[in-house]
């Protein structure tokens, strides 16, 4: 392995020759991206220019009508697809004008596999070829093709790039998979396997047209450690230079499978969530798109934090939501409106019961029983036979019953006015069956207009369906998430109500916080298995309704149609953090899937007692004020493990804040202020320079370069398990810097084990 730094360049020799090579072939390639930014930025310009010149035009004529169809015209052409890529790709160039490539691979390819499909998995024999010639790749966050018909910089998301991420190091039996389109099958895949020796593997900083230095081969750790140090938390970024082996694995894997995700804190889950998007969308661009895609996560602040970095990897109109959010929008297409006031992410006291296999399977046989109950109501309508509304029936078992009604309603007031009509001419014969079809639609409007999935649920809750051990009390203005999908679960199977939009894949972030009962409606959302799940069953924070196993989902779907995946290193965490909170899970031995240090070293946590609330919340402002005066301007996460409070600690150390900014005066870098934010359920606007206080039921997903945990004392998180996972949760947000803070005395889980 070598390093060549720009500052320590050799003017001769091999290492001074290879540097020389790689500055030069940069800034050819800087200059041609610079020459096409300058063109189309050029365009861009000049229709902002068009577009701002006819508003003044059409100002001067006032509110003539030519003015207002100018503005009409000018709009269009403003927000035509056209304009609009063209400034997105403006974008991406600025963007690569930074960084045009980071990495280089030369491959020499010697066979290739034929023809297997996406899913089989039996071995496939290499036809083998000649006059092959090394091909020197480099790569990119985006791919950048010259005019003159030759890719400068391929894609970080293209077949070929795998080799740079599941290859530490040159070797003579390299592959990648690359798939090909299926004709009049966008769904299908069919893989092909090239063989070959990857020759180099190399490492390349650059800035700009400034080569800073080059890393061949093995490197790629220090690399890694490198960019590790670097983040600075608060907000969430692309690693499209640093993904690992394991995480490229999952990026890439079959998307008409359903992927579960075992991923330790800080492994990455999320964001090999949102890289699995971008990849999935330049892959299959002809079958998933951002538009048939939909990402949920467990509250509202992780998917505004998440939504943050999806424009860094093209990623722009993605739905995203939480379950709950989800499941009220789709209800509400049709016409079934539920208050958000109403509604709450989290379980509640009967959620275990709620996601009981004995529940589920109590809710499918009340369903059936609904199902036979308005079945048998149709059929004593007088009219039945006469008007053949068997016909309606011939597909019971998978339509929905509401929804044969709807249509029926609508196809006999069809008729009825066709009779009307005829009456009104004279035909006096079709009065009887016009009667007679009028009091049918009435018989049904009747049947259909007593569907309330809520008022539903209550009678099931109250039926000899559920389970007479379970006591479960049900309130209509208090809907859990599990409350909201049996309501869902209802109205999908009783009234045919269906997500708000079609969808072919679907991404679970923070997946273990979720139940059976959960899946079972999300199962709802893709027809299909285009899943993608991650989640760590060591954060699963909520005691009740969560899931045990990851294979509690073969209750869902199919084992064999389930692809699991483990990531056991933290990559975020120092070694000294993760080895701390790995401990707090260490101290019960009920916990699996522990955590594996990345060797990344930093300081210890800072473990400290004070005498009272005003001491702990001084000692954060002076440390936080260190920081800052000493240059670290990274971001600062503040938990306040009591949400109730957080309000309170919010205002106190927004004063104390003030106060030291006013006592340092001119010392104070205009850079280094600390405007305090606090961080509620709505919260969208995290940076990665700001100080967050974060309620710690919010705190999930997030990440910050320095982490103080506010007196999480043992009436709060009392010694069990479920006060174990949340301590954890709150010790892995913190990247380099962790601060421990109790009054009077330290929570046991919180200390180290001696």
């Amino acid at each position: 392995m070598s390093r060549v730094p720009r500052n320590k360049k050799k003017n001769s020799g091999e290492d001074g020759d290879i540097y020389k090579l790689e500055e030069n072939h940069l800034k050819e390639t800087y200059n041609r991206v610079r020459q096409e930014y300058t063109v189309y930025s050029g365009r861009v310009k000049k229709l902002e220019q068009f577009y701002a010149e006819g508003l003044k035009e059409a100002a001067k004529e006032g509110k003539q009508d030519d003015a207002v169809d100018l503005i009409k015209s000018l709009n269009y052409t403003f927000e035509a697809r056209s304009y609009q890529f063209l400034k997105l790709f403006v974008e991406r160039l600025e963007g690569q004008l930074q960084r045009v490539y980071f990495a280089r691979i030369d491959f020499l390819p010697t066979g290739v596999s034929a023809n297997r499909s996406d899913n089989e998995k039996s071995n496939f024999s290499m036809q083998t070829f000649g006059g092959s010639q090394t091909m020197s790749l480099y790569i990119g966050k985006h791919a950048f093709y010259h005019k003159d018909g030759e890719y400068q910089v391929m894609d970080w998301r293209s077949p070929i790039a795998s080799l740079y991420y599941n290859y530490t190091e040159p070797t003579k039996e390299a592959f990648y998979d690359f798939p090909v389109d299926v004709e009049g099958k966008p769904w299908v895949k069919e893989h092909r396997t090239v063989q070959g020796a990857l020759q180099l593997r190399r490492n390349i900083e650059v800035s700009h047209d400034n080569l800073l230095a080059i890393y061949d081969n093995s490197l790629r750790i220090d690399l890694l450690s490198s960019e590790l140090n670097k983040k600075a938390g608060g907000a969430l970024e692309d690693i499209v230079r640093t993904i690992q082996k394991e995480q490229d694995e999952i990026i890439r894997s079959d998307p008409f499978r359903i992927c579960v995700v075992q991923g330790t804190a800080g492994s990455g889950k999320t964001t090999v969530a949102i890289h699995r998007m971008s990849y999935l969308f330049y892959t299959y661009k002809d079958y998933l798109t951002e538009h048939n895609t939909l990402l949920l996560s467990s509250s509202k602040v992780l998917v505004n934090y998440v939504a943050q970095t999806l424009p860094e990897l093209e990623i722009y109109s993605l739905a995203r939501n939480t379950l709950t959010s989800f499941i009220r929008k789709s209800l509400k297409g049709f016409g079934y409106e539920i208050d958000s006031r109403r509604t709450f992410n989290h379980k509640d006291e009967y959620s275990k019961q709620k996601n009981s296999i004995e529940f589920i399977e109590g809710l499918k046989r009340f369903v059936e029983y609904k199902k036979n109950y308005i079945k048998k109501e149709i059929d004593r309508i007088p009219q039945y036979n006469d008007l053949s509304m068997n016909r309606y029936f011939t597909r019971y078992d998978i339509r929905a019953p509401y929804d044969i009604i709807s249509d029926m309603i609508d196809a006999y007031s069809d008729d009825a006015d066709a009779h009307s009509e005829e009456y009104k001419q004279g035909n006096t014969a079709v009065l009887g069956r016009l009667r007679g079809i009028n009091s049918v639609v009435g018989r049904l409007t009747k049947i259909l207009n007593l569907f309330d999935p809520i008022k539903f649920y209550g009678e099931f809750l109250r039926s000899t369906y559920v389970p007479n051990t379970f006591e479960i009390k049900f309130n209509k203005n208090q809907l859990s998430v599990d409350d909201i999908s049996a309501v869902y679960y209802i109205a999908y199977k009783l009234r045919g109500v269906v997500p708000y939009k079609s969808f072919k894949h679907v991404i679970v972030d923070e997946a273990q916080d979720l139940g059976l009962l959960n899946y079972l409606v999300i199962d709802t959302f893709v027809r299909g298995n285009g899943f993608t799940i991650l989640g760590d069953l060591n954060q699963a924070t909520e005691d009740n309704g969560s899931l045990k196993s990851w294979q509690d989902l073969e209750y869902i779907w199919d084992s064999n149609d389930i692809d699991y995946y483990n990531i056991k290193i933290s990559y975020r965490t120092t070694k000294e953090i993760i080895t701390f909170a790995k401990g707090i899970l260490e101290k019960f031995s009920d916990f699996t899937y522990l955590p594996e240090p990345f060797d990344r070293h930093g300081s210890e946590p800072v473990v400290s007692t004070f005498n009272n609330n005003d001491e702990m919340l001084d000692s954060v402002v002076k440390e936080v004020v260190n920081m800052r005066l000493a240059g670290d301007f990274r971001a600062v996460g503040i938990i306040e493990p009591n949400s109730e409070n957080a309000k309170d600690t919010f205002e106190k150390l927004a004063k104390k804040f003030a106060d030291a900014e006013k006592s340092l005066g001119k010392k104070l870098d205009k850079d280094a202020k600390f405007d305090l934010v606090f961080v509620d359920r709505f919260f969208d606007e995290f940076s990665n320079n700001g100080v967050f206080l974060v309620p710690g039921d919010l705190v999930k997903g997030l990440e910050f370069n320095s982490v103080f945990i506010l007196d999480a004392n043992k009436e709060l998180y009392p010694n069990n398990p479920i006060s174990a996972k949340r301590l954890f949760v709150f010790s892995t947000r913190a990247i380099n810097r962790l601060y421990v803070y109790g009054i009077d005395e330290i929570n046991k889980l919180l200390s180290p084990i001696s």
